[in-house]
């Protein structure tokens, strides 16, 4: 009776363990193609691949992000390249849109400056000096004026000699607006104040 209990003991424990042993063996199988389906595809892309999820694209990534150039030797024709600059910083303000960059090369340049576009969340649009050459870009008798705009960025830039005509300031935000930052840069014998 002893030998027919034992085994009987030992084909139920080898039985359970041809089933434990199946079942180890699909966790792993399971486990290995998660883990290659991740590294091939990517967590979400996959998922959304398969209709799991629905993935919203965000709006920075679907603005624009150009870089344009401005020197006292361009043309407001040109294309607006380091190579080929424009002429005036009104250029650069008249075309940029969310995400776009304008680099402002060393030179006097004149009139004033209004963008006539906002940037965004994420996606700002900004004036600066041309590396290297902050505050060696001198604005002469012109104002620049943020009006009614957001997400804007000014920087490296001088301002100087504004005359008494319209406000007399140098740097002018005028609202309703957000998001406007002015760092970086000099003003100089503004009839008003310099940054308002």
């Amino acid at each position: 009776i002893g030998q027919v209990i034992r085994k009987s003991v030992k084909g139920e424990l080898l039985a359970d363990f041809k089933s434990q042993r199946k079942r180890y063996i699909l966790w792993g199988l399971f486990l290995v193609f998660s883990f290659l389906f991740v590294l091939y595809i990517g967590p979400l892309e996959g998922l959304e691949r398969f209709g799991l999820i629905s993935q919203k694209k965000s709006n920075a990534s679907a603005e624009a992000s150009n870089i344009y150039y401005v020197a006292t030797t361009g043309n407001d024709s040109n294309p607006g390249t380091e190579a080929l600059p424009w002429r005036t910083i009104q250029k650069a303000a008249n075309t940029l849109v969310a995400g776009d960059t304008v680099y402002i090369k060393a030179g006097t340049y004149t009139g004033n400056v209004s963008p006539a576009n906002s940037g965004s969340a994420g996606v700002w649009i900004t004036y600066s000096a041309y590396p290297g050459q902050e505050r060696q870009i001198v604005l002469d008798g012109g104002r620049f004026i943020i009006s009614g705009k957001n997400y804007i960025k000014v920087s490296g830039l001088k301002i100087q000699n504004v005359p008494s005509s319209g406000s007399g300031n140098g740097i002018e935000i005028i609202g309703p607006g957000s998001n406007i930052t002015v760092s970086g840069n000099y003003t100089y014998n503004t009839y008003g104040s310099g940054i308002s």
